[in-house]
C-alpha cells in the first residue's frame, strides 16, 4: 500500500470520551475505527474491519461520502471488489489492533488514543454510536494488544479520558 502518512497520528475509537473530546485541541492527522469516523470531523482515513461495517462503508461511498482514499479495510481472507486500501493482515486484535499494526508499518512514531476508554478500565459507547453489548475482557484483551505492538517498536503514545 502506497501512502504518504505523518508520523505522528490522531487515533478515535467508539468510547465515550469521544464525546468529550475538544476538536480544536486535536492534531491534523485524524483515524478513525469504523463508526466512530462518522463522528470525527475533518477526518483523513478511517479502518473497518467487521463484515457488516464495511458493506455500511460500501454503501457510504457509493454515496460520495467517503473517498475511496480514506478508507482501509482490513481482511484476513477476504476479497473487496471496490477502490479502496485492502490489507491483508493476520496481526491484529479488533479493528483497532489492526489499525495500529498498520500504522506501525506505514511509519507512524506517535500515537494519541481518543474514544479507547478500557484504558482506563471504562468501558461503553460514545453517544449515538451503535455497539454490541460490552465485553470488558475483548476491550481490555485489545488494550493489551495495542500496548504490546507500541512497546515492541518504541512507539510514543498517549490516551485520553
Amino acid at each position: 500500500m502506497k501512502l504518504h502518512l505523518p508520523k505522528e497520528v490522531w487515533l478515535f475509537g467508539k468510547g465515550p470520551s469521544l464525546d468529550t473530546v475538544n476538536w480544536d485541541e486535536v492534531g491534523e492527522f485524524r483515524v478513525g475505527i469504523n463508526h466512530a469516523a462518522y463522528r470525527v470531523p475533518n477526518l483523513d482515513m478511517m479502518f473497518a474491519n467487521d463484515g457488516p461495517m464495511q458493506e455500511e462503508l460500501f454503501d457510504s461511498m457509493r454515496a460520495g461520502y467517503w473517498s475511496p482514499y480514506n478508507v482501509v479495510f482490513v481482511s484476513r481472507a477476504r476479497k473487496i471488489d471496490f477502490p479502496c486500501h485492502l490489507v491483508h493482515t493476520a496481526e491484529g486484535r479488533g479493528t483497532a489492533g489492526y489499525a495500529v499494526s498498520v500504522l506501525i508499518d506505514l511509519g507512524v512514531k506517535s500515537f494519541h488514543f481518543v474514544g479507547f476508554d478500557a484504558y482506563f478500565d471504562k468501558f461503553g459507547y460514545a453517544k449515538d454510536l451503535p455497539g454490541s453489548p460490552v465485553k470488558p475482557e475483548i476491550y481490555t484483551g485489545i488494550i493489551q494488544f495495542i500496548m504490546r505492538k507500541l512497546a515492541e517498536h518504541d512507539i510514543e503514545w498517549r490516551f485520553y479520558e
